[in-house]
């Protein structure tokens, strides 16, 4: 199963990471730059040390380019991104659980019934239903 992950990386990890990375892989700015050109990525020496300073982001293309370049194998562990254990499939599933109601046979057959009208139809059904639910009870 696929898991899903949103983050937001800040520049200063990937400047800190850059620079980090390639003075420990012993490589120069130009032997960078000559390896992007091998993957057919262009970049300037003055754009390199952007990225090594945060002056620049690289874009995702360049970024795992220069990853690969650099030998990082796990670029979540590289940047300190990696705090907790990833929930279990079991836990996202309960998760999800808490998070869905539970509907009933009759409903899902009433939607079913909605959602195959005409369009029109369905908004006028709709707007029905939306009137009952907003109508004080007697």
């Amino acid at each position: 199963m696929l898991k899903e992950y949103s983050i937001l990386i800040e520049k200063e990890k990937i400047s800190e990471l850059l620079k980090e990375q390639r003075a420990i892989s012993h490589l120069s700015v130009d032997d960078v730059l000559t390896r992007l050109k091998e993957k057919g990525i262009s970049i300037s020496p003055k754009t390199l040390y952007g990225y090594e300073n945060g002056v620049g982001s690289p874009k995702i293309r360049t970024f795992l380019a220069l990853c690969d370049i650099y030998g990082i194998k796990d670029i979540m562990e590289s940047l300190d991104l990696i705090t907790e254990t990833p929930p279990t499939d079991r836990q996202v599933d309960n998760a999800k659980q808490k998070e869905t109601p539970a509907y009933t046979d009759e409903d899902l057959r009433a939607a079913k019934m909605i959602n195959s009208l005409p369009e029109e139809d369905r908004k006028y059904v709709l707007g029905l239903l939306e009137r009952l639910e907003n109508k004080p009870n007697k």
